[in-house]
Parts: structure tokens; C-alpha cells; sequence
């Protein structure tokens, strides 16, 4: 039970994402507030910026999958890298489960990062990446908040932000390739077609069975994941069946490239 959590165990669970990228719980019959206060033994508490921008000082995300609204996370992606600081770990509760598909994917950029040669490894290290929203998902944000939150939502962060491609781990020491999925835009001085060859081929790499867990979700499971040594996808096979999760993050730190 999550919630009954003393000091030594907190720090233990924390030891076990962080070592394994990814922890699963059955059986954690959680309230909001109660899945807040774990998160918040983790770090503070972030807020979505379009919602803090709408003033909306809301922690917790419902993403609900139904007949009329579909999936809305089923590409590998990393959350909010287009932040000069993105989150460290991830807090994911199943609310409705579908009664097949649905299922959600991690998959282990550390592990990826290992297992390449050292001369592809310091390649690899000296590069960084201009993360940034989609043009689509500005649209979609207007969209659902109105102009005026969308358009400052655009305006301070259409410009995007750059990350180094390979991240030291400021808890483990241990190195992993920074990917994103869809919110990373090129590679900083490669032109778009070298950019798309080599992102393309991480991906690939990293989301291979090799390096991936797939998780069958049944109701009040808890996913913890740390957001620096992975990425994930919310599998939409489960469409046009109810799917609803409730999520939450905490605030990180500004990646650190390796040597540093």
C-alpha cells in the first residue's frame, strides 16, 4: 500500500525506478489527493503550463479515451521536454480500464545508450536537440482553451528549447539517451534529412523489444516511471472502448550533458 509508506521504504520504491526505469503496483484503490501525496514525497508538485497559463493551479491530468474523443497518446514520447527543465518522474493511476487493449509501453533509453559501441556513444554525446510543441498541438490547445490562453500558451514557448541527446543521471550517475518521440524537432547543425536519419534510428532502437515492458492494465493499478532514463506510449487498440487514467508529475531539473 502505497499510501502507509514509511521514510526507508519511500526511499527503496524511489531506488527502484530510478534502477529499473519503471515500477508497477496492483491494488492501490487511491483518492486524488492520495495519489498527490505520494507524488509530492518525490519532489514538487508540476502543473501542465497551459493550464497554469488558463489559471487553472491544477496538479492532476484526467486524459480519457471514449467513442467520441479518441486516444491522445499513441506516439512514444517523453512529457514536456520542450521545458528547459522537464519532469523526473511520472505518476499514472488506472481509473477505467478497457476490457481488452489499451495497454501502455515504456521503453529503456539507458539501456539502449548501453548498448551501443563507445565510438557511437561519444558521437552520440557531443550532440544536442531542439525540443519544441507541434504546430498541431498549438491548434489543439486554442482549440480547447480559447485564443487568448492558446496564444500566450504559443508565445512563450513556440521557440522550443535545447537538450543534450545524451543525459547523465543526476541520482544514478548512469548515462541515457535523452529521446522524446514527436516533441523533438532536429539534431542543433544537422540539416532536417541527416536529423530525421539518425532520431528515426534511436527510436527504433530504443522502442525494440529489446528495451521495452508493456504493461495490461486492470483498475487502481500505479505506474511510477522515471522520466529521464525513458520514453512511453499509451497503446490506442482499446478505441472506441473507455479508457481513463489520472496522471501526475514532478518538477525536474535541467538535463546534464555527459562530462559535465
Amino acid at each position: 500500500d502505497v499510501r502507509t509508506l514509511n521514510d526507508d521504504e519511500l526511499a527503496g520504491f524511489r531506488r527502484a525506478a530510478v534502477d529499473h526505469g519503471v515500477v508497477f503496483v496492483r491494488d492501490q484503490a487511491l483518492t486524488d489527493d492520495e495519489q498527490l501525496d505520494l507524488a509530492r514525497r518525490f519532489g514538487s508538485l508540476s502543473v501542465y503550463p497551459v493550464l497554469r497559463i488558463a489559471g487553472e493551479e491544477r496538479p492532476l491530468e484526467f486524459i480519457e479515451d471514449t467513442a467520441d474523443d479518441p486516444p491522445k497518446a499513441d506516439r512514444w514520447h517523453s512529457d514536456l521536454t520542450w521545458l528547459p527543465a522537464p519532469p523526473m518522474f511520472g505518476f499514472l493511476h488506472m481509473e477505467v480500464a478497457p476490457d481488452t487493449g489499451g495497454d501502455t509501453m515504456w521503453a529503456d533509453t539507458q539501456g539502449v545508450y548501453e548498448s551501443f559501441s563507445p565510438a557511437f556513444q561519444e558521437m552520440l554525446a557531443a550532440l544536442r536537440v531542439l525540443h519544441r510543441v507541434e504546430p498541431l498541438s498549438f491548434d489543439r490547445f486554442e482549440e480547447r482553451f480559447g485564443s487568448d490562453v492558446g496564444g500566450r500558451f504559443r508565445a512563450e514557448y513556440a521557440d522550443g528549447v535545447e537538450h543534450p541527446l545524451v543525459r547523465r543521471h543526476p541520482e544514478s550517475g548512469r548515462v541515457a539517451l535523452f529521446l522524446a518521440g514527436y516533441w523533438m524537432d532536429a539534431i542543433v547543425g544537422f540539416d532536417r534529412g541527416e536529423s530525421d536519419l539518425l532520431l528515426n534510428y534511436l527510436m527504433e532502437r530504443a522502442t525494440s523489444p529489446a528495451h521495452t515492458v508493456r504493461w495490461p492494465w486492470q483498475v487502481d493499478d500505479l505506474a511510477v516511471w522515471d522520466e529521464r532514463r525513458t520514453i512511453h506510449i499509451a497503446l490506442g487498440d482499446h478505441y472506441p472502448r473507455h479508457r481513463k487514467v489520472r496522471r501526475c508529475t514532478v518538477d525536474g531539473e535541467v538535463p546534464v550533458a555527459v562530462g559535465r
